[in-house]
């Protein structure tokens, strides 16, 4: 192998939301380990090209997507026909090197590539169960338009999706979930866990100071992109049922992407919005309990990984831990559950959450492993 082909589906930079995340620490992980790597970005106005970014890669192209209203019709879901580019295939036409798909949104170059070289190696990257995944958007959607969007894709998806998985030479799934039912269409699947960090970074210790119930620095964080219907119900529901629990000098953060104007201007002595805010590490590292619930039908939810790496008191619910590998370890909960556990939690010593969470981080760094994984993958590629 000369040079490997990565065909991102969005621009990973800057690194701020799961799909970004992943890609991102992947390439960068990549060069780390010197793979010869070349990347092609479909980018959307939002994310706009930035270069300079990942210059230590052989060459970097950008495509901008397709968002027309022509990218609606046809049989192909609009996240893979608006990334349709002819420059893109002619690009990867130019040699016969091995090529890595992110996500199904990259796979309309398949057809084109395989008729002509039909020898030719191309992996996919799977970063969700798409079709799950549009049909969670779907129910959680108020807007109607863009509830009845969620639920075509998600139609057209339920069968694109196996096409896809048959077609490719191998699948990288990014939980074991996606794993399981992936091998029904491809018996070349593998769990390949989420890149989220930088491996040559220090990492803070579990044994960092806890804020706890009795400060009056005491607050309970929920960080998510907000853009995500499914995220903007778990927060309505948290409001809901926390707030009438905590204690007067206790808070409630909601933090993170395109959090609701209306939610801003909400005005409750215990509650604080915060859209985008620069802050947001120091936020996750600061708060005394980090509270991601929630279902996780689909994919992996970054979110609960660096909440793990970077503080010592994280719990999820058990629908979104499932696929991670971390199941025995994680501190969960069911979500109509929230209130007793969160009692449970501020009536128990720290000093057992903090252990529990020891053992958790541990496990974390042993599967989650950068370096490791850019082994894996190259091993299955071929080098």
């Amino acid at each position: 192998m000369q040079h490997l082909h990565v065909v991102c589906l969005e621009n990973p930079y800057p690194p701020n939301y799961g799909g970004a995340i992943e890609q991102h620490y992947k390439i960068q992980a990549f060069l780390k380990a010197q793979v010869p790597i070349v990347l092609h970005i479909l980018y959307s106005p939002q994310r706009p090209p930035a270069p300079q970014v990942y210059m230590k890669a052989q060459n970097v192209y950008f495509y901008p997507r397709n968002k027309s209203l022509r990218a609606l019709l046809g049989k192909q879901p609009f996240m893979v026909r608006s990334r349709k580019n002819s420059l893109l295939i002619k690009q990867l036409m130019q040699d016969t090197e091995p090529i890595l798909l992110e996500g199904i949104h990259t796979s309309a170059i398949l057809n084109e590539i395989k008729n002509i070289h039909p020898e030719r190696k191309i992996f996919l990257r799977l970063h969700n169960h798409e079709a799950l995944y549009y049909q969670e958007l779907a129910k959680n959607e108020t807007h109607i338009l863009k509830k009845f969007y969620y639920f075509l894709e998600a139609i057209k998806l339920q069968f694109y999706e196996p096409y896809v998985l048959q077609k490719v030479d191998a699948i990288f799934a990014i939980s074991t979930l996606e794993a399981q039912w992936c091998k029904q269409y491809n018996p070349n699947t593998y769990w390949l866990p989420a890149f989220f960090y930088d491996s040559s970074n220090p990492i803070a210790s579990i044994e960092q100071p806890i804020l706890y119930s009795n400060s009056s620095d005491f607050y309970i964080l929920y960080p998510a992109n907000f853009a995500i219907p499914t995220n903007r119900a778990v927060a309505k529901y948290l409001i809901k049922s926390i707030l009438p629990v905590l204690k007067p000098h206790q808070k409630l953060i909601l933090a993170g992407n395109s959090i609701p104007k209306n939610w801003l201007l909400l005005k409750h002595p215990q509650l604080f919005c915060y859209s985008c805010p620069e802050n947001m590490q120091d936020l996750i590292q600061k708060a005394s309990i980090i509270l991601l619930p929630g279902k996780q039908r689909a994919g992996i939810k970054i979110k609960f990984l660096e909440s793990v790496l970077y503080h010592p008191l994280v719990a999820a619910s058990s629908s979104l831990v499932k696929g991670s590998g971390l199941e025995p370890w994680s501190l969960t909960f069911e979500n109509h559950k929230i209130r007793e556990f969160l009692e449970n939690i501020l009536n128990t010593p720290i000093e057992v959450w903090i252990s529990k969470s020891r053992v958790l981080k541990e496990q974390l760094l042993k599967l989650y492993n950068p370096s490791k994984q850019v082994e894996f993958m190259l091993s299955i590629i071929g080098h």
